[in-house]
């Protein structure tokens, strides 16, 4: 499977039961359903998402782009709890991508975005 933001080889990784495709360019990480990508477990996040967070939002500007599995075009969410983490999902197959950084950043809710979001 190849990334669908930098086209490159994408690598089979697992932790903690949660089984993912990583690019080896950017990072970026492939989930096959969306409700996998949505289970939070922070020794996966920190195992997974190796990528630097600043090039992550760089590929996150690439919004246009085809799911890897079925070439669908994927869907731009946002996470309710945490807008600033912005992943696409494929609304055929429901595979889910995050862009380096985004994982990581989705399974680590700081303290203070906890507080915002009792305020919401």
């Amino acid at each position: 499977m190849n990334c669908p933001k930098c086209f490159s080889i994408m690598e089979k990784q697992s932790c903690a039961s949660i089984v993912v495709e990583r690019c080896t360019n950017c990072f970026g990480i492939w989930f096959d359903s969306a409700q996998d990508g949505n289970s939070k477990n922070a020794k996966a996040g920190k195992a997974l998402d190796i990528g630097d967070r600043n090039i992550g939002k760089e590929w996150n500007r690439d919004t246009e782009i085809n799911c890897p599995v079925c070439k669908y075009p994927m869907e731009n969410m946002t996470d309710d709890k945490q807008k600033q983490i912005e992943y696409e999902v494929c609304p055929k197959c429901y595979g889910i991508f995050f862009d380096a950084g985004e994982f990581k950043d989705y399974e680590e809710q700081t303290v203070a975005e906890l507080i915002k979001s009792l305020w919401s």
